[in-house]
């Protein structure tokens, strides 16, 4: 029993010696860039900056066009955007998270400028691969493919949990359009 308690006790320290520290309790909407570039472009339209560093990750807290933002390098990649963007959420008080760069966007009829949601998104990382019989890739039984294959990949489904496990819709219960961030006009262009 003693052991038992001992271990109970242990995991409860654990437990709040993890639980992160906020640094800044104004809610903001968190604003990523994958490369300099881009994140210093945001950094020049921002006021009233405030530098914080979390594990060699600068966050810059200010205003961007009357909005309360925080600002960050994530660095390329799918995993790099997770683990900053949990960052932010552990240490700030986020209400929204916008991607600023391409973010794998590659239409030529997009802008500087623009803004683009997803109806839906693939990733390589979450997808089947497929082995190649007879001269055709084909994938498992048991796996669903719901999208056409590239090659030997076949994308699949992202499952996003959340508590209740319901779909998160917009505020007026409709889909986003670029009209939701009416500020992204008053940004410099092109930026450079």
């Amino acid at each position: 029993m003693k052991r038992l308690v001992l271990i109970a006790l242990c995991l409860a320290g654990l437990s709040s010696a993890a639980a992160a520290k906020a640094l800044d309790t104004t809610p903001r909407i968190a604003v990523m860039s994958a490369i300099a570039p881009e994140w210093q472009a945001l950094l020049r339209a921002t006021s009233n900056q405030k530098v914080h560093q979390i594990g060699g990750t600068r966050f810059v807290t200010g205003e961007l066009s009357g909005k309360n933002v925080v600002l960050f390098l994530s660095g390329v990649s799918m995993v790099n955007a997770a683990m900053t963007a949990q960052q932010a959420i552990d240490h700030f008080q986020i209400k929204a998270i916008v991607f600023s760069g391409i973010a794998g966007g590659v239409n030529p009829a997009l802008g500087i400028g623009d803004v683009a949601v997803a109806e839906q998104w693939g990733a390589y990382l979450e997808s089947v691969m497929a082995r190649e019989t007879d001269g055709a890739f084909t994938p498992p039984k048991f796996s669903a493919t719901p999208y056409p294959n590239f090659g030997m990949i076949f994308p699949t489904y992202t499952k996003v949990t959340r508590d209740g496990n319901a779909p998160r819709k917009s505020a007026s219960g409709s889909r986003w359009t670029p009209d939701c961030w009416p500020w992204r006009a008053s940004l410099p262009t092109p930026l450079s």
